[in-house]
């Protein structure tokens, strides 16, 4: 989801990805430090968010290699393609956000993060986490606050996915599950949905 206010910088050395805005360069150094600020607690809180919300080991067994099985245009291979362009790979326990990224087409930047949780609240994902990924975003971002509540109102006219499960979703086309999503007339007939 493209916007006219900024684009996300390719990933630096150092793991982030940066928020490229359209102003002054002291505007945009502003932006690289709030971000760096939030990375950083993310780091820092994640151990502790995973010690007690997430299960040690996940319900997913695949590998990139795994995902490149597929055909291209599939979900499997558009999932590999989006962490080629990252600083990370499958992470246990985040392979359905990161499939959201996918489908929805947000980056990894704090602010494109900040927008897809907006519009997963939009959808119906009511969680702390998610919660707080949109309040603490808007507190450090408030001048992409507009942006964040557009996102939310988009996420109230989707179809709801949060019950899908994606690991039988893998064979279908992207653009397919995206269609039936986004409510648009479908070009392919799914198989699983």
């Amino acid at each position: 989801m493209n916007t006219s206010n900024y684009l996300v910088k390719p990933a630096t050395a150092d793991g982030l990805n940066y928020t490229l805005t359209k102003g002054t360069a002291l505007y945009q150094k502003t932006v690289e430090i709030r971000e760096r600020i939030l990375f950083k607690s993310v780091e820092n809180t994640v151990p502790i968010y995973k010690f007690f919300f997430k299960p040690k080991k996940s319900g997913w067994q695949v590998t990139e290699a795994d995902l490149m099985q597929y055909q291209e245009g599939t979900l499997a291979r558009d999932w590999a393609a989006f962490y080629e362009n990252e600083p990370f790979s499958i992470t246990n326990n985040y392979e359905r956000h990161d499939i959201c990224h996918v489908i929805l087409g947000y980056k990894t930047s704090i602010v494109e993060e900040t927008k897809m949780y907006a519009f997963l609240y939009g959808m119906g994902k009511r969680s702390l986490p998610t919660l707080l990924t949109i309040l603490i975003g808007s507190l450090f971002f408030p001048e992409f606050a507009k942006e964040f509540y557009q996102d939310y109102k988009k996420g109230k006219q989707v179809h709801n996915f949060l019950d899908w499960d994606f690991r039988y979703l893998l064979g279908e086309k992207t653009e397919t599950l995206r269609q039936i999503i986004f409510k648009q007339k479908i070009e392919e007939t799914p198989l699983f949905i």
